[in-house]
């Protein structure tokens, strides 16, 4: 009997094979991942030159949707930070800050829940910082990505101005695309995008005197160049909820769970076993077939259309969450993708590196950038990991002056 004769009548062997490959390749990063080369902090040698000082701190934080007493660590941790910050600042909230479907009206029954998501997540910084904070709108904040998305969006921002007498809130305004100009000095620009729009398939805003979703997309383009031509400072960071790179499961990677256990992706205690037809369910998400995932279309074409944007635009810093995880990834020398979509407690994604990533985590916690005068950037990733209440610094990193 031939090899091949053989090895075709034990299809299950094969599928039980393929399947184990799977599972062993879907290896995530454990507690944390440094590139080879790094090191958890910087050195003396690298650190910021000296007469150097820190004239702009960011705190990062996302996808923090579910906020309440008993996960908010990172949250309350970033507060108290923030007040022994003494140059100016801004905390920016990274999209999907109310899940499931972002804010309702005031006659819906889970109106009162997602109040209280909200006030979880300003309440620190209204009683005890005077550092600026935004928020980012995400794909659930319009309506889980639903008919009513639009005006979920603007809710969302009524609300927050409302409860903070306009201290606080959402950016860019009214469901619009961006890019809106949240700051700027001598030194760094902080811009906001709502990458949602490009993705949502029902109503969005367009640009006054255009008629398509694909003439607002280049106008937004347009913009945002002409924003990161003119400056003529030293860093760009750009705020968006959507990754440009991304090794978690909306850039392709699921591990072991996924395949055995596909149901927790509808419900975390769903630990009903379906090896095999549990495959499926990775596969349809690699293929396109979710909106959020970078293989689909949608998410393609704005990758492409702004990502030449940011390789050409300097010492670009484009930070995002959507993933539920820590990620910093250097795909140039003069661009850094940070991800810091794991807000609160209890809500990680599987992760695996890629050939950028300097450094991965699924332990949640918030990022922060301090922006010195001559251009260069500390980056600090600060986690909270097996459910601790108090952080610790998982990962520094020195980022020197542009030449």
């Amino acid at each position: 009997m031939k090899y091949t004769e053989k090895t075709n009548t034990r299809p299950g062997f094969r599928l039980a094979l393929a399947l184990a490959l799977s599972v062993f390749c879907g290896c995530g990063v454990g507690p944390y991942y440094l590139h080879p080369g790094e090191s958890a902090a910087p050195d003396s040698l690298t650190g910021p030159a000296p007469g150097t000082v820190p004239v702009f701190h960011i705190g990062l934080i996302g996808d923090a949707g579910y906020a309440g007493p008993e996960n908010d660590a990172p949250i309350r941790a970033l507060a108290a930070e923030s007040r022994s910050i003494t140059t100016p600042g801004l905390i920016a909230y990274l999209g999907d800050n109310v899940y499931p479907d972002g804010m309702p009206g005031l006659d819906d029954p889970d109106r009162d829940r997602t109040e209280r998501v909200l006030d979880t997540q300003i309440a620190p910084f209204l009683a005890d910082t005077t550092m600026d904070v935004v928020f980012i709108p995400g794909n659930h904040d319009w309506g889980g990505m639903g008919r009513e998305g639009r005006a979920r969006v603007i809710l969302q921002g009524a609300y927050l101005r409302a409860a903070t007498a306009s201290r606080i809130g959402l950016v860019p305004e009214n469901a619009g695309p961006g890019p809106a100009l949240v700051m700027r000095n001598d030194v760094v620009q902080v811009i906001a995008l709502d990458t949602q729009w490009w993705l949502h398939e029902y109503d969005k805003p367009l640009y006054p005197g255009e008629s398509s979703d694909s003439a607002t997309a280049e106008f937004l383009a347009d913009s945002l160049w002409g924003m990161m031509s003119e400056f003529g400072g030293k860093v760009t960071v750009i705020l968006g909820h959507h990754p440009f790179e991304t090794h978690g499961p909306h850039g392709g990677f699921f591990d072991w769970r996924d395949h055995i256990f596909p149901l927790r992706n509808l419900a975390p205690w769903l630990w009903l076993p379906l090896p095999l037809i549990g495959s499926a369910y990775p596969w349809l998400r690699t293929s396109g077939w979710s909106g959020q995932d970078i293989s689909n279309g949608r998410y393609r074409k704005m990758v492409h259309t702004l990502g030449p944007l940011l390789v050409r635009g300097g010492r670009v810093i484009y930070a995002s969450g959507h993933e539920h995880d820590l990620q910093v990834i250097r795909p140039t020398d003069d661009l850094w993708f940070l991800v810091s979509g794991n807000g609160i407690l209890e809500h990680a994604s599987p992760l695996s590196p890629g050939a950028n990533t300097v450094f991965a985590s699924e332990i949640p916690g918030f990022m922060t950038l301090d922006i010195y005068d001559d251009g260069g950037v500390l980056l600090k990733t600060v986690g909270f990991p097996g459910g601790e209440t108090e952080g610790r610094v998982l990962f520094e990193r020195w980022i020197p002056a542009k030449k």
